[in-house]
C-alpha cells in the first residue's frame, strides 16, 4: 500500500517541482525581481564588489545580514550570481534530505527531496537574491555530517564550521545550531568539543573580519 502512495506523491510533487525549477530558470535568465527585499541586498553586494562601506550604519546599507551571502552575490552580478548561489542551495538540501532518506529506499528518498522543491517558499524563494536558503543548506548540511560524526573527529569539526558559515549567512541560524550542540551534548558527547571547535574558529574568523 505504501508504494503507490510513494508514487502519487513523486508525481504530484514532481509535477509542482518542474514548476518551480522553470521559475527559478527565468529568472535566472532574465534577472527579474522575484520577491521584495532582494533590491536591497544586491545593492549591499554591489558596495562589497566595489569596497565600499557595507558596514556602514548611517543607513546607507538597507541589507542587514552578516558578510557570506553578500560576498558571494559580489562575484558578479547579484541578480545573476546571487541567484545561482540560492538555486544550488535549494538543491543542495534536496540532495541531503535524499541522502538521509536513503536508507527508505530510492522511491520514498527521492519523493521527499522532490517534495522539498515543490514547497510552496521554496518555490518561489529559490532563486532569490536573499540568504536564507543558502543558510537552510549550510545548517542541514552541519547537522547531517554531525550526525555522522558522532564519534568526533574531523567531520565533527567540518560541521561546526559549516554550522559557524550559517551563523554568517543570516543571524537565526544560530537557533538551530545552538539546538544541535545541545543534543550533541547529551547524546553524542565526543563530536561535541571538535565540533565546537569548529564553530569557534570559523566564528572568530567572521568576528576578525
Amino acid at each position: 500500500m505504501a508504494r503507490p502512495l510513494w508514487w502519487v506523491f513523486a508525481v504530484v510533487a514532481g509535477a509542482l517541482a518542474v514548476v518551480a525549477v522553470a521559475h527559478w530558470a527565468d529568472a535566472l535568465l532574465t534577472g527579474r525581481p522575484i520577491v521584495y527585499g532582494e533590491g536591497p541586498v544586491a545593492h549591499a553586494a554591489i558596495l562589497f564588489r566595489d569596497g565600499a562601506a557595507y558596514r556602514d550604519t548611517t543607513g546607507t546599507v538597507a541589507a542587514n545580514y552578516p558578510p557570506l551571502y553578500i560576498a558571494l552575490a559580489s562575484l558578479g552580478d547579484p541578480f545573476r550570481v546571487g541567484r545561482a548561489v540560492t538555486i544550488v542551495s535549494a538543491i543542495a538540501v534536496a540532495a541531503i534530505v535524499a541522502w538521509r532518506a536513503r536508507d527508505a529506499g530510492p522511491l520514498a528518498s527521492g519523493s521527499l527531496a522532490v517534495g522539498w522543491l515543490a514547497l510552496v517558499p521554496v518555490g518561489i524563494w529559490g532563486a532569490a537574491v536573499k540568504p536564507d536558503l543558502l543558510a537552510v543548506a549550510l545548517t542541514l548540511g552541519g547537522v547531517a555530517l554531525l550526525e555522522r560524526s558522532r564519534g568526533g573527529g574531523t567531520g565533527a569539526v567540518a560541521a561546526g564550521a559549516l554550522l559557524a558559515l550559517a551563523l554568517w549567512t543570516k543571524p537565526t541560524a544560530a537557533l538551530p545550531a545552538i539546538a544541535v550542540f545541545v543534543w550533541t551534548l547529551f547524546a553524542a558527547r565526543p563530536a561535541f568539543a571538535p565540533g565546537l571547535a569548529g564553530f569557534s574558529v570559523v566564528a572568530a574568523i567572521g568576528v576578525a573580519y
